[in-house]
């Protein structure tokens, strides 16, 4: 039997459901063309939008398959891949709206990862799941900064929102 991962909810902890990893075998993420592909550069306008608009330091676009979170899009970090399991944005796939983590390292599910601890020292997340135009979550749009920072206002959730359903959705039959 395989390992399953841990992923959380906004109200209920609880391992990563069969129905996700179902759909990462009918997704085959690695065949969305966008895992390991150029860099875009509509979702790099996105990117350093997102961080403009919400005035963070960092702002990433990322994909996530069963091992591995690709920073498609990336402004500040220099980071491109991270292990599943050592990035934050694995913690959006069962959501349908943003996570919002004020101070990374006074919650428990990542104030052990080593982006918090060490370099780049995080502390603000805020993260928007991305998804096909077929509904299947497959990433993020998130902002970052090394300062921790008030819950986003409903205005800012509205334009991480926007943002998000405005990058480019591929189809899971890509």
């Amino acid at each position: 039997d395989a390992k399953i991962p841990f992923i959380e909810n906004e109200t209920n902890p609880r391992p990563l459901q069969r129905l996700e990893l179902d759909m990462l075998q009918k997704l085959g993420r690695r065949q969305l063309n966008r895992i390991g592909s150029e860099p875009e550069p509509e979702l790099d306008k996105i990117a350093s939008l997102a961080a403009r608009t919400l005035r963070t330091r960092y702002a990433a676009v990322s994909f996530i398959d069963a091992d591995r979170q690709w920073l498609k899009a990336r402004i500040g970090l220099s980071t491109g891949i991270l292990k599943r399991e050592e990035g934050l944005c694995q913690h959006v796939l069962t959501r349908t709206e943003a996570l919002v983590v004020p101070d990374l390292s006074k919650d428990d599910r990542f104030s052990h990862m080593a982006i918090v601890r060490d370099h780049p020292r995080l502390r603000f997340y805020a993260s928007m799941p991305l998804a096909t135009v077929d509904g299947h979550v497959i990433g993020s749009l998130c902002v970052l900064d090394p300062v921790p920072r008030e819950p986003l206002s409903i205005a800012e959730r509205t334009t991480l929102r926007s943002l998000a359903m405005n990058s480019p959705k591929p189809r899971a039959s890509e």
